[in-house]
């Protein structure tokens, strides 16, 4: 099982010099089963510690920064580094890790997708309309990649998963109402902090926008052709993201009617 972070964002709260530390030790207690996901961050992580949230442009350029200044300190002695928004002065691990630790980008657009071809090891995203893939973010992923002269189909294509299972399905659609404020148009981009503000806008989305990109059901069975549909768009590695009422009964389900299937298949 791997082990590591689905999105961390390395621009204000998280230097990234730190970041790499923590993976380099976390990789010594889990040798080759470490990877950590970064993302450009929301303004409720960030502001509430004095920072300013800035708009995606700079934010995009910080995560870059970031992502060169573990590659860094994961492979140099004593690194030097002058960036527009990090700067390293004689930098130094004193515990490596005992090898390439991957790093994947969190992207919904063509930008974010363009530097994980460019710089990352795989690509991270969420369900959305399917052409999206093919017309968006995959055709940026191969651009960065030449760009860098890489090979596209070296990198690994991830997806967050989500869904809810219960026999009752209200009670399971009830279930994802607490990720609302995800499915609001831009928030990430948003300078909204305060959670509370969040959770009163949250309120005003309706469910038909949670189920576009949320699975509802009421068997495990029900979640095959969903998840053998993406593995058909190409994603290598399916995340499972549960919000379901009950969580160990929904792990068990997993375990005896899903898991042994996928197994078979020689999916992850």
């Amino acid at each position: 099982m791997t082990i590591g972070t689905g999105v961390t964002a390395p621009i204000y709260r998280y230097h990234p010099a730190i970041l790499a530390q923590d993976f380099a030790t976390l990789d010594h207690l889990h040798p080759g089963r470490v990877a950590i996901g970064v993302g450009t961050g929301e303004a409720m992580n960030e502001v509430p510690l004095g920072f300013e949230w800035p708009p995606f442009k700079e934010r995009i350029e910080r995560m870059e920064e970031a992502i060169r200044v573990m590659h860094l300190l994961w492979s140099e002695d004593f690194v030097d580094f002058e960036g527009r928004h990090y700067r390293l002065r004689g930098a130094n691990l004193y515990v490596r890790p005992t090898g390439p630790i991957p790093i994947n980008v969190a992207a919904s657009g063509p930008k974010a997708a363009e530097l994980a071809g460019r710089l990352a090891d795989g690509l991270l995203t969420v369900p959305m309309d399917r052409s999206r893939y093919g017309e968006v973010l995959l055709p940026a992923l191969r651009r960065g990649a030449e760009a860098e002269g890489r090979d596209a189909s070296s990198l690994r294509l991830l997806l967050e998963f989500k869904f809810s299972l219960d026999p009752d399905y209200d009670r399971a659609l009830a279930s994802i109402r607490r990720w609302g404020a995800t499915e609001i148009p831009r928030i990430f981009d948003a300078e909204v902090h305060d959670p509370r503000e969040l959770e009163r806008m949250a309120t005003q989305v309706e469910a038909a926008e949670l189920l576009k990109t949320w699975e509802v059901v009421t068997d495990v069975e029900d979640l095959f052709g969903p998840l053998e549909e993406y593995a058909r768009l190409g994603f290598h590695e399916l995340y499972l993201h549960s919000s379901s009422p009950d969580e160990e009964g929904v792990l068990r389900e997993l375990g005896r009617g899903l898991l042994p299937a996928w197994q078979e298949e020689g999916a992850h």
